[in-house]
């Protein structure tokens, strides 16, 4: 048995590192049929990996819909690469409010990433005091959870690089 069998075997299972891998290599090699089919196959068994395979998927093919269906029921499912994709997806087709609320939640989840995210859409929609609260947190490496820093909501102090404090009267980032 080659270690592609392997593979098909163990995604056809359900086991999630396995799916991805299959994925790639299906991919790598053209076979979009055969990828879809075996991703869709796991995410219908209930795999919250293959779930989130087969929205990137449908995305990159431009199924839009179907994908942000999957997306949604691999977040049902606890995927958090998922929330924040389906964030950038609801974004980019101009659903900022529920984007925004959708990047929280992987902020929530433990996506430093999103922090960016959240960073950006508020500076977008004018609210830049609260949005440089949460740049400085991403840029310091800060979680919203995290005791060293102000609740971005609240205005307190957020501690930068070397346990500076800063304030949200402070100067940051020019240009942002």
């Amino acid at each position: 048995m080659t270690g592609e069998q392997r593979r098909c075997r163990s995604a056809d299972a359900g086991a999630a590192t396995a799916m991805g891998e299959l994925t790639v290599l299906l991919e790598n090699r053209g076979n979009t049929v055969d990828t879809e089919t075996r991703v869709r196959r796991a995410a219908e068994a209930g795999v919250a990996e293959a779930m989130h395979h087969l929205a990137i998927l449908l995305e990159k093919r431009g199924k839009t819909a179907e994908a942000e269906r999957w997306y949604r029921r691999a977040v049902a499912a606890d995927h958090r690469a998922a929330m924040y994709n389906l964030a950038v997806m609801l974004e980019g087709r101009g659903a900022i409010e529920e984007a925004e609320a959708w990047f929280r939640r992987s902020v929530r989840g433990g996506d430093h990433h999103a922090m960016y995210a959240v960073a950006r859409l508020l500076n977008k929609r004018g609210r830049t005091e609260e949005a440089e609260i949460w740049l400085r947190r991403a840029v310091a490496g800060l979680r919203p959870d995290d005791p060293r820093s102000g609740n971005p909501t609240s205005g307190g102090p957020v501690r930068g690089p070397r346990s500076r404090i800063r304030t949200r009267n402070s100067s940051c980032c020019p240009g942002f």
